[in-house]
């Protein structure tokens, strides 16, 4: 797992996240009340939510919501923050409107683990 001292998707601190891609379907309404529907999929993930690529217009504080692949799981996510524009294609930040801590179908440590007080198993 990567461990962000600071910059990391949500800007805090000891946030851990992971760099995956993890395929995901997103729903929502565009501000002229247009349902869409994507097929998409991650670039990071962590506890609180993920980084996602979209093609459909969002804006910071929308509602829309997640469905994983893999597991058919649906969550209610709002959009934190809109980046890029590469071909249409936007990173954008999503925050859990409830924690989900396994979502993604990881399990995230705790934002107070130390990695370094550990217990390594057969190392001496």
């Amino acid at each position: 797992m990567k461990k962000t001292n600071s910059g990391g998707i949500s800007g805090r601190s000891r946030i851990r996240e992971v760099r995956i891609r993890i395929g995901i379907l997103v729903c929502g309404h565009s501000q002229e009340a247009q349902p869409f529907k994507e097929v998409t999929e991650t670039v990071i993930v962590a506890a609180h939510g993920g980084l996602i690529i979209l093609n459909s217009p969002v804006v910071a504080g929308q509602k829309v919501r997640v469905v994983n692949a893999m597991s058919r799981e649906e969550v209610t996510c709002t959009v934190n923050l809109v980046v890029g524009d590469m071909r249409n294609k936007k990173n954008v930040h999503i925050i859990f409107d409830e924690p989900s801590p396994r979502f993604w179908g990881l399990q995230f440590p705790p934002d107070d683990w130390d990695p370094k007080a550990r217990k390594r198993h057969g190392r001496s």
